[in-house]
């Protein structure tokens, strides 16, 4: 994590609508599943440092990430795509000290029943299309590549669990969640939820 950007903890209820919306933007309601599992645990979003929690809460509203950088021996705002870098960083390591650490990542325009090369790089789960990714054998840079790719400002949903890479049991892989992350911020940044002992440093 930047200086300048931090995980910010939010109240269940400030957390929960946003996130369980995009969990289930792809019609398939998997937050019914996912609630039971996320009873305990905490949620929090990545901010600029400083951010009011009143602006926090608004998970939806763009806008929030513009961030000085240095640009030749100036100082300029350079709008921020997303925080796909941070956000990866902040669970990448943490992830891979247990003993499965696979990603899941939920394909967002793709069907089963589709026709596209596509398919044959993706896992069916629960009824809906997932990049499997095998966190003992990929790179933060790899991960954060994947998590770009299948992100759009309206739909992402990235499960890491301690499962193996060819756990397809949705359940097996909710019940054994390190963290479950959306996008927030109109795809911005994140909003992610973590058990008990996985905390932010």
């Amino acid at each position: 994590m930047t200086n300048s950007i931090v995980s910010q903890e939010l109240d269940r209820d400030d957390a929960i609508p946003h996130f369980s919306a995009v969990v289930n933007a792809d019609g398939r309601d998997l937050f019914s599943l996912a609630s039971q599992y996320v009873g305990g645990g905490h949620f929090f979003a990545l901010v600029p440092k400083g951010t009011p929690y009143d602006r926090v809460k608004q998970l939806k509203l763009g806008g929030l990430i513009s961030l000085p950088r240095q640009e030749e021996k100036s100082m300029r705002l350079i709008p921020v795509r997303n925080l796909s870098e941070c956000f990866t960083k902040e669970v990448y390591e943490t992830a891979k000290s247990f003993a499965g650490a696979t990603a899941f990542i939920r394909e967002p325009y793709l069907e089963p029943g589709d026709k596209s090369d596509l398919l044959s790089g993706l896992a069916l789960i629960n009824e809906a299309l997932f990049k499997v990714i095998n966190l003992k054998e990929c790179t933060s840079s790899e991960l954060e590549s994947s998590i770009q790719r299948y992100q759009v400002s309206w739909s992402f949903l990235l499960l890491i669990s301690d499962v193996d890479q060819y756990e397809t049991n949705i359940i097996s892989i909710l019940s054994r969640a390190i963290c479950i992350a959306v996008n927030a911020y109109d795809g911005e940044s994140y909003l992610y939820w973590i058990p008990e002992p996985m905390l932010p440093r």
